[in-house]
């Protein structure tokens, strides 16, 4: 019999199966992040864990997304123009969020 514990999906699991749904991802570990990038090695985010529960996002988002991160409760990260961070700590935030790793793929596919 399957138990609450073997049901619960792993955050960091669930945020690298949404990563990878996007399309062909390269990953990279890098200053502690582990990195994804298109399939041209766009960088375009990253994640670094926590704890089991808590996941540090990093995106490089266009310019337009960047204020709407910001009113999302992503904060600006000291690296270029663009760039947020923020801490996912449920599926739920990470369903809230999705939009904006949807975003930064995009964005750096141009």
């Amino acid at each position: 019999m399957e138990t609450d514990s073997e049901k619960v999906v792993n955050l960091e699991d669930s945020l690298i199966a949404r990563i990878e749904s996007l399309g062909p991802i390269w990953w990279h570990k890098s200053f502690g992040w582990m990195c994804f990038h298109t399939e041209k090695r766009k960088f375009f985010g990253g994640y670094k864990v926590i704890d089991n529960n808590i996941l540090d996002l990093l995106l490089r988002l266009s310019p337009e997304d960047f204020p709407k991160a910001l009113e999302q409760g992503f904060v600006k990260f000291d690296f270029g123009k663009t760039w947020v961070e923020t801490e996912v700590t449920s599926e739920e935030e990470l369903n809230r969020f999705f939009p904006f790793i949807q975003s930064a793929y995009n964005f750096v596919k141009k």
